[in-house]
């Protein structure tokens, strides 16, 4: 624990240094060589940094980054899902959503609710139900297409002949990215 403790604190600022080093309670987590902890003072210095913005600003710049996120064509599969995963972090943290009211809506309704019948915890379980979808086809169609376009296409061609194939959540979909072959035989080179 002591090495990655140090690896970490290494890696930080003189800057970063000073101002975690100023939270109360550092000096026991450094006595301990507490790596976790340190992440969680790092985080929240992180998001501290970000709350200084406009509120408003903040919340249309963390939309536009998830909205303009592709997978680089280099990138692991885990290292696109933890930075898909972490831009719907930033958007939370500053008080947006991903989900509007006309998704839980549509999610109630399926269930012969609606938002004045429904209590609160159908809501809740509602809104996670359409964040949940909303999350697992977007990371679809942030993914790199010239790896994944067939996969894409084929997933929207099944749901044109009434074939739901679309993922039900994040998880859906990078099991789905991590397990999916294409054998480049099979397609057809277009000059």
């Amino acid at each position: 624990m002591n090495t990655l403790f140090s690896l970490i604190w290494g890696q930080c600022t003189k800057l970063r240094c000073a101002k975690i080093e100023a939270v109360p309670g550092f000096e026991d987590v450094s006595h301990q060589a507490n790596s976790l902890k340190l992440f969680v003072f790092l985080k929240k210095e992180y998001y501290n940094f970000k709350s200084q913005k406009n509120p408003v600003q903040a919340k249309h710049k963390a939309k536009w980054r998830f909205y303009h996120l592709m997978q680089e064509k280099h990138s692991s599969q885990k290292a696109f899902r933890d930075c898909f995963n972490n831009c719907v972090d930033d958007i939370e943290y500053c008080g947006g959503t991903i989900v509007d009211c006309k998704d839980v809506e549509g999610e109630l309704s399926a269930l012969s609710l609606t938002l004045q019948t429904a209590n609160t915890e159908q809501i809740t379980q509602a809104k996670q139900s359409e964040k949940d979808k909303l999350l697992g086809v977007a990371y679809l169609m942030f993914v790199d297409w010239r790896q994944f376009g067939k996969l894409l296409e084929d997933t929207e061609n099944a749901y044109l002949v009434g074939v739901d194939q679309f993922p039900k959540s994040v998880n859906d979909a990078y099991d789905c990215f991590t397990n999916w072959s294409n054998d480049r035989r099979n397609v057809m080179n277009i000059i």
